[in-house]
C-alpha cells in the first residue's frame, strides 16, 4: 500500500477516535492512487470540465472535503505527538493547497500555501509547492514575489518538468517589472523548450519582440513582427491582429521608417487590417485615431476613438489624446473635460498634464498652467528640457509681474477655464471615477469568490457540476442569435458555453432518475438550440485556460461591443487574470484571455520527465555550497564505486544534491550614529622595500578597503605611460564604451525632479579614444579659460543647489570613457610591464593571484582596463565580480573621491536598491548616504589622489566620483586565501539564483589551482578539493546516465590553449 493511503488511513482513525459519530470518507486505491499525482503541477493540463474527467472532478471535491475534515480534526487535537501533528498538518495543508490551485480558488490556495511554508522548516525541497505559491503570486500579480519564487524553483530543480511554464511567467512577470533584458531572456528558454506549454511558439515569440519594442529597439522589434506575420505559425487571427496593430504603432511612432505622409498611410493601412481580423480590438481603434489625426482627418480621429471609448472607456491615452483634438478643433471646454478624464483615470500620466497645462497656457492661465507642468515633471522618470524651461520661464513671468496684472490679463481672454482645483469637480470625471471604483470592486469580488471553473463544492452533494449563471445563459443566447457575425474567439466561447449548458442537463436529467427527492431544484426554462457536441471535440482542449471563465459584467459587455477584451500589460496566463496595471501605457500586447484559442495537448502525467530505467535519476544541479557526504579524503575510483551505487539507489549521493542557495551574511546594524562613518585604512609606503613587506599583503588582506599611498613612487613607476597623451598615441582609434551622465555633487543624486533617488542615470554609447581625448582636453581647456567665474558660482553654489532641488533640473552633462582595454601585450607591453614593479600580490600575474591560473582571458578581470574621467564622472555602485578583490591606480592629475560598505552589509545595500526599484547586480545605481545612515550601514568615504593605490577588498560594496581631470586603470586580483574563495563561491551561487553568468569559472578555476599549486593554507586546500569531488561525482553520475542508460555515444573535443570556459546552460540561441 502506497504511503498515501497509509496517511490518509492514519487521519481517518485519529477522527474516528475524536468523534466516531463522524461521517466516514474512505478512498479506494484507484482514487488514493490518482490524489496522489494531484498536485500543482497538473495545472493547466487538468480540465475538470471535461465529460472524461468526471472521475477526478468527484475525486477532486471528495478530497478537498476530506483534506478539510483533517485539518479540523488535527487542529483540535492534543493526543497525538508533536511531530506526528506537524508532519500531517504540512501533509494537509500542502495538499489543499494543491486541490485549491487545480480548481482555481487561488485565495484558499494562497492560504494553505502559506500556512504550509510556515509549518515546514524544509518547505524548499518541494517542487510542486515552489511551483504552486509561485503560480498563486503570479496571479494576483505579485511580480517580485512571483520572481523571487520562480528563481528559487529553478534553482534547485533546473529539470524540473514544468520549466518552460516557468519560464514564461518569469518572462512576463519581469515584463511587468520592466525588467526586459530578463523578460526576453526567459522567453527565449521557453521558446527553445520542447515540452509543451499553455503558449504557442508565435505567442511567446511576439511576447519577445514586444519586449524588445518596449526597450526601445523599434527597429527590430519591426523586424520580428514582420518575420513572425510571414511565417505558418500564426494561425489564430487575434494573433495576426496583434501583430498588425504593434506594426501600425511601429511605422507612426519610428521617424527612419520613412517620410511623415508614407509612414501614416503604411500604418494606418495595417491597423485597419488589424481591426478586419479582429474588430473587438479597442486599443487599434485607438491608434487609428491617432493617425487619422496626425494626417488632420479629424472626423475619422473622432469616430476612432469613439469606438475605442466604447470598447474601453477605461483608457486615460484615449481621453488624453480627444483632448488634443478638440484643442485642434478650438473646443477648450471638451478638451479640459477630456484632459480631466484621463488624469481621473491615471493622475501618472505626465501627457495628460503637459497638454492641460498648455491649454491653460493658451489662454493666459499661467498659474494653472505652471501647477500642471510641475505635476508632470515628478511623473516622468527621463529628463525633459523643453519642458524644465518652460517652468523656469513661466516662474519667471509670473515672479516679474505683480499677481493683479497677471489676473488682469487672464481675464481679457474671450473665456476663463476653470481653475486646476476645481477641475475634479467636473461632472464627467465623477462618473468616470465611480465607475473605475465600481470596476475594482468588482474585480475584488471576483478574487474573493473563490473557484472560477465553475465547480460547484456543494456541501449536500458530491457530484456537483458546474452550470452556468444568469449571465451566461445571456451570454450564450445573445451569441447564439448572432452567430454569423461572431469572431472565432466568440464562436469558442459559445461552444464552451453550449457544452456546459448541455453536459449540465444532461446529468440533471440523470439524476432525477435515480432520485425521488421532491426538492430538486428545477432545470432552467431557457431552450437553446444546440447541436451535439462529440466526446472527441471536447477532448481537443485539455488545457483549462482555453476552457469556460467565469463570466463577469464586464465580459458580457465585451461581446455586445461595449468595452475593449485586450487588457494588455503582463499577459496572466489565467483567463480570469486580467491585470490592469499597464506597462507601456502606448503599448499593448495580445489579450491574454484570446491567446489561448488554438487546442494544447499537454500530457496528463507529471512524471513524465522522469527516467523509468533508473532508481536514481541524475541530480537537477551541482552546487558547490553543497556539503559532502564523505570524507574529503576519498579517492577518485571511491567517488566513482559510489556514484554506480547512487545510480542504483543503495546509497546516499557523494553530496547533498538538493540545497538552498547560500544566505547573505550576518551584519551588525546596532552601530551607534557616531561609529556609521568609517576611519578609512591607509598606509604610506615610502621605500621599494616597505612595498614587498609581507605585513602590506596581510594589512590589505584584512581590510574591506585601504589607501595606499606612495606605492608607486617609492617603485619609481612611470605613471606616464597611461596618461591620454601617450594612450592616443598608441591607439588613437581603439574603442572606447562611452557613459553620458549628469554632473552632481559627489554626495547627490537625484532625479528630474530633485528628489533623492537611487537610480544613477548613465546611457551607453561608443566612441574611439582619440575623440574622447579631444573632449577631456577641450573640458579641461574650458574650465581654465572660465576659472575665474566658476569660483564666482561656486560661492553662491549653496543657495543656487537649494533653488535647483525644488525647482531645476539636473542640465549639464559629462562623458565617461570606460573600459578601454589593455590586454593586447604587443601593444601595451611598456605599459603592462611598468605594473610588474607592483607588489606581487597587487599584481595582474602572479602565483599567488587565484585569476593568473585561469588559463583564458576573463577582460577587466585577469587584464587591465583603463578609465578616461572629466570631473563628475561616476562608476556606480558594484561588487567586483563574484567577489574578488581590485586594484585600482589613480594616474592623475585629477582626484576621485571614493565610497564604500564593508562586505558584510552587502545584503542591507540590495535591500534597500530593491526598494528604490534598482537592480542589485544588473542596475545602475547611486546610493543616497542619508539611506544608508537612517539605515546603520557603515561607510568608508576618502579621496583618492594622484598616484594613489586602492586596495579593494573581497565583495566591498563601493562607487566612485571623479573630482578632477585623470585616468584609472584597475583590475581584479584573486587573494590565495579561504576567505577570497568562499566569497567567490557564494557569489557563484548567488548569480545561479539570479541567472546572472558569473565572469569567473570556478570549477575550471578549481581544477587549474589543483593543477598548478601547492598549497600551504589548509583549509583552502579543503575547500578548493571538496569542489573537485563535487564536479567529479557529477560529471560520473551524468556520464554514466548518458553512456549507459541512455545509449549515447560520447565525443571528446579537445580544448585549445586560450579557449574560454564553457556553462553547461541551455542555448538562448
Amino acid at each position: 500500500m502506497n504511503d498515501l493511503i497509509k496517511f490518509t488511513n492514519i487521519l481517518f482513525f485519529i477522527g474516528e477516535m475524536d468523534d466516531p459519530n463522524r461521517c466516514q470518507t474512505v478512498f479506494t486505491h484507484e482514487e488514493a492512487r490518482r490524489l496522489e499525482t494531484l498536485d500543482s503541477t497538473e495545472f493547466g493540463c487538468l480540465n475538470l470540465v471535461h465529460p472524461e474527467k468526471i472521475f477526478e472532478r468527484r475525486l477532486v471535491i471528495k478530497a478537498l472535503k476530506f483534506y478539510e475534515q483533517r485539518l479540523e480534526e488535527i487542529q483540535r487535537s492534543t493526543d497525538a505527538a508533536v511531530e506526528t501533528d506537524n508532519r500531517f498538518l504540512c501533509d494537509v495543508l500542502l495538499k489543499l493547497g494543491h486541490l485549491n490551485l487545480l480548481i482555481h480558488d487561488f485565495v484558499k490556495a494562497l492560504s494553505a500555501y502559506q500556512r504550509f511554508y510556515e509549518s515546514k522548516a524544509e518547505y524548499w525541497k518541494d517542487a510542486p509547492f515552489l511551483y504552486g505559491l509561485g503560480l498563486v503570486y503570479f496571479h494576483f500579480n505579485m511580480h517580485k514575489s512571483a520572481t523571487e519564487i520562480f528563481q528559487r524553483l529553478l534553482y534547485l530543480f533546473p529539470n524540473f518538468c514544468k520549466a518552460a511554464e516557468v519560464n514564461i511567467r518569469l518572462g512576463l512577470a519581469f515584463k511587468a517589472l520592466h525588467s526586459f533584458d530578463l523578460a526576453i531572456k526567459n522567453l527565449r528558454l521557453a521558446f527553445v523548450d520542447p515540452n509543451p506549454t499553455i503558449f504557442s511558439k508565435a505567442e511567446i515569440r511576439f511576447h519577445i519582440a514586444h519586449c524588445i519594442e518596449l526597450k526601445g529597439d523599434l527597429k527590430k522589434a519591426h523586424s520580428e513582427y514582420q518575420s513572425l506575420l510571414q511565417s505558418s505559425q500564426v494561425v489564430s487571427p487575434v494573433l495576426r491582429a496583434s501583430l498588425l496593430r504593434q506594426l501600425g504603432w511601429l511605422f507612426f511612432r519610428e521617424e527612419s521608417f520613412g517620410d511623415k505622409a508614407h509612414r501614416i498611410n503604411v500604418a494606418i493601412n495595417c491597423l485597419q487590417q488589424s481591426l478586419k481580423a479582429d474588430p473587438t480590438s479597442g486599443r487599434s481603434h485607438y491608434y487609428l485615431g491617432r493617425c487619422f489625426s496626425a494626417a488632420g482627418r479629424a472626423h475619422e480621429a473622432f469616430l476612432s476613438y469613439r469606438h475605442s471609448i466604447d470598447k474601453n472607456e477605461s483608457n486615460a491615452d484615449i481621453w488624453c489624446s480627444i483632448g488634443v483634438l478638440y484643442q485642434q478643433q478650438q473646443q477648450p471646454f471638451d478638451a479640459l473635460q477630456a484632459f480631466v478624464c484621463a488624469i481621473q483615470l491615471d493622475d501618472s500620466l505626465s501627457p495628460a498634464w503637459i497638454d492641460l497645462g498648455l491649454l491653460y497656457e493658451q489662454y493666459f492661465q499661467l498659474n494653472d498652467a505652471l501647477k500642471c507642468y510641475k505635476n508632470a515633471l515628478k511623473l516622468k522618470s527621463k529628463i525633459n528640457q523643453a519642458l524644465f524651461d518652460r517652468i523656469e520661464f513661466l516662474e519667471t513671468q509670473l515672479k516679474g509681474r505683480p499677481k493683479a496684472s497677471v489676473e488682469g490679463e487672464s481675464s481679457k481672454s474671450a473665456l476663463l477655464l476653470p481653475n486646476i482645483e476645481d477641475v475634479s469637480r467636473l461632472p464627467i470625471p465623477a462618473q468616470l471615477l465611480d465607475r473605475q471604483n465600481g470596476y475594482q470592486r468588482q474585480r475584488i469580488d471576483m478574487y474573493l469568490k473563490g473557484s472560477l471553473i465553475g465547480i460547484g463544492l456543494n456541501e449536500n452533494d458530491d457530484d456537483a457540476l458546474p452550470s452556468l449563471n444568469s449571465q451566461q445563459m445571456q451570454m450564450m443566447h445573445i451569441l447564439s442569435q448572432n452567430q454569423a457575425l461572431l469572431n472565432p474567439h466568440q464562436m469558442l466561447t459559445l461552444r464552451q458555453l453550449q457544452e456546459t449548458h448541455a453536459l449540465t442537463q444532461h446529468f440533471q436529467q440523470q439524476r432525477e432518475q435515480q432520485r425521488d427527492e421532491e426538492d430538486n431544484v428545477p432545470r432552467s426554462q431557457e431552450t437553446v438550440n444546440v447541436d451535439p457536441i462529440t466526446s472527441t471535440e471536447i477532448g481537443m482542449r485539455t488545457s483549462p485556460l482555453s476552457d469556460l471563465p467565469q463570466v463577469t459584467q464586464e465580459d458580457l459587455q465585451a461581446f455586445l461591443g461595449f468595452t475593449d477584451q485586450e487588457d494588455l500589460t503582463n499577459s496572466c496566463l489565467e483567463p480570469d487574470n486580467r491585470n490592469k496595471t499597464r506597462i507601456d501605457k502606448n503599448d499593448p500586447i495580445i489579450p491574454t484571455n484570446m491567446l489561448f484559442s488554438t487546442p494544447v495537448t499537454i500530457q496528463d502525467s507529471v512524471n513524465s520527465d522522469r527516467p523509468t530505467f533508473l532508481a536514481e535519476p541524475p541530480p537537477s544541479c551541482l552546487s558547490l555550497t553543497a556539503p559532502l557526504n564523505v570524507p574529503c579524503t576519498i579517492s577518485s575510483s571511491e567517488i566513482f564505486q559510489i556514484c554506480k551505487q547512487r545510480n542504483l539507489g543503495r546509497c546516499k549521493s557523494v553530496y547533498e544534491e538538493n540545497v538552498l542557495p547560500p544566505q547573505p551574511p550576518t551584519c551588525n546594524r546596532n552601530l551607534p550614529k557616531e561609529r556609521l562613518l568609517l576611519t578609512t585604512p591607509c598606509t604610506v609606503v615610502d621605500t621599494k622595500k616597505d612595498a614587498s613587506s609581507l605585513e602590506l599583503q596581510r594589512f590589505c588582506y584584512q581590510q574591506p578597503i585601504v589607501v595606499i599611498r606612495g606605492l608607486t613612487s617609492a617603485l619609481k613607476m612611470d605613471l606616464s605611460l597611461f596618461s591620454t597623451k601617450t594612450i592616443v598615441a598608441e591607439a588613437a582609434n581603439q574603442q572606447v564604451e562611452l557613459r553620458t551622465q549628469y554632473l552632481q555633487a559627489s554626495d547627490v543624486n537625484v532625479d528630474s525632479q530633485g528628489n533623492v533617488t537611487w537610480q544613477c542615470g548613465s546611457q551607453p554609447s561608443y566612441t574611439t579614444v582619440g575623440k574622447y581625448a579631444a573632449y577631456q582636453l577641450q573640458s579641461f581647456q574650458n574650465a581654465l579659460k572660465d576659472d575665474k567665474e566658476k569660483m564666482k558660482r561656486e560661492g553662491d553654489l549653496e543657495c543656487n543647489y537649494s533653488k535647483r532641488k525644488k525647482d531645476v533640473a539636473l542640465k549639464k552633462v559629462v562623458k565617461f570613457g570606460t573600459n578601454v582595454d589593455l590586454s593586447d601585450e604587443r601593444k601595451w607591453h611598456l605599459q603592462l610591464k611598468e605594473l610588474n614593479k607592483l607588489p606581487s600580490f597587487c599584481r595582474v600575474y602572479s602565483s599567488c593571484n587565484l585569476l593568473s591560473h585561469l588559463g583564458h582571458v576573463v577582460l577587466g578581470m585577469n587584464t587591465v582596463q583603463l578609465y578616461m574621467k572629466v570631473p563628475g564622472a561616476r562608476t556606480p555602485g558594484h561588487q567586483e565580480n563574484n567577489n574578488f578583490a581590485g586594484v585600482n591606480i589613480n594616474i592623475g592629475p585629477g582626484e576621485c573621491e571614493w565610497f564604500a560598505v564593508p562586505y558584510e552589509y552587502w545584503d542591507a545595500v540590495k535591500t534597500i536598491c530593491e526598494n528604490n526599484k534598482c537592480d542589485f547586480l544588473r542596475g545602475s545605481w547611486w546610493p543616497s548616504l542619508e539611506d544608508l545612515y537612517e539605515n546603520n550601514i557603515p561607510l568608508y568615504r576618502f579621496t583618492q589622489k594622484a598616484g594613489d593605490v586602492v586596495w579593494i577588498g573581497e565583495g566591498t560594496v563601493h562607487w566612485v566620483h571623479s573630482t578632477g581631470w585623470c585616468n584609472n586603470i584597475a583590475w581584479n586580483v584573486g587573494p590565495l586565501t579561504a576567505s577570497q574563495y568562499q566569497l567567490a563561491i557564494e557569489r557563484y551561487e548567488f548569480n545561479k539564483l539570479n541567472s546572472f553568468k558569473s565572469l569567473v569559472p570556478l570549477i575550471h578555476l578549481s581544477w587549474q589551482l589543483a593543477r598548478n599549486i601547492r598549497f600551504s593554507d589548509k583549509t583552502l586546500f579543503e575547500m578548493v578539493r571538496k569542489t573537485l569531488i563535487q564536479s567529479i561525482a557529477y560529471c560520473q553520475i551524468v556520464l554514466d546516465y548518458v553512456c549507459e542508460r541512455l545509449r549515447k555515444e560520447l565525443k571528446h573535443h579537445p580544448r585549445t590553449e586560450g579557449e574560454n570556459s564553457h556553462y553547461c546552460c541551455v542555448c538562448e540561441v
